[in-house]
């Protein structure tokens, strides 16, 4: 079932140096999964983050790790990352909060 999510980017410089305006995108997540799996539990544990949600797109998505998101009405700073099943490319998206 695809969620509603929103991708909140800042405003920054394009390659010619001008100003791009910050802006909110509606996404659609694929899969909403609150928490995280074992590997990125295992890895936001190092980096001192809490995982409240991942998210799983199936198709290309426009996401950096200077983006937040907001899911189920909580915004959240994100990890973007890859994944592959089986040859099929997916993007991995942990919603996190809190640094230790």
């Amino acid at each position: 079932m695809t969620e509603q999510v929103i991708r909140h980017r800042g405003s920054m410089r394009d390659d010619d140096d001008k100003v791009v305006a910050a802006t909110d995108v509606v996404l659609g997540g694929d899969f909403v999964s609150p928490g995280g799996s074992t590997r990125s539990t295992d890895r936001s544990r190092s980096d001192g983050l809490r995982i409240a949600y991942t998210l799983y797109f199936t198709r290309p998505v426009d996401l950096i790790d200077d983006d937040q998101v907001t899911v189920r009405g909580e915004r959240y700073r994100i990890v973007v990352s890859g994944w592959c099943m089986g040859g099929f490319d997916g993007r991995e998206v942990l919603c996190v909060r809190g640094e230790g």
